[in-house]
């Protein structure tokens, strides 16, 4: 999927957050709370099924930015989604979390 979106943007996807083991979703469960982390333990980045891509200000992966078309548009191709309630219309909208659907 890398090379894809290279081939297309000129630029590597940027992923944040990966995998997280029991003792980080358990730090990220306490600074973010519900429903910005899940419970530890239900994380799909502790199953390892889950990326967050870069988060910041100048992302492009923020709603509407060239990335996140790219992603919104391929991702799924390549087994990476972003959950309907994260999209930007969502109930808990989070531009940087794709989840893998295989």
């Amino acid at each position: 999927m890398d090379a894809a979106f290279v081939r297309d943007t000129g630029t590597h996807l940027v992923q944040d957050l990966t995998y997280r083991d029991y003792a980080e979703q358990v730090y990220w469960y306490d600074v973010l709370g519900y429903p910005r982390a899940a419970a530890p333990g239900t994380s799909n980045h502790g199953f390892g099924t889950a990326i967050d891509v870069w988060e910041s200000s100048s992302s492009p992966f923020r709603f509407e930015q060239a990335g996140d078309a790219w992603l919104t548009g391929h991702g799924a191709a390549y087994g990476w989604d972003r959950p309907a309630f994260m999209d930007a219309g969502g109930s808990n909208p989070e531009y940087w979390h794709y989840n893998y659907t295989g």
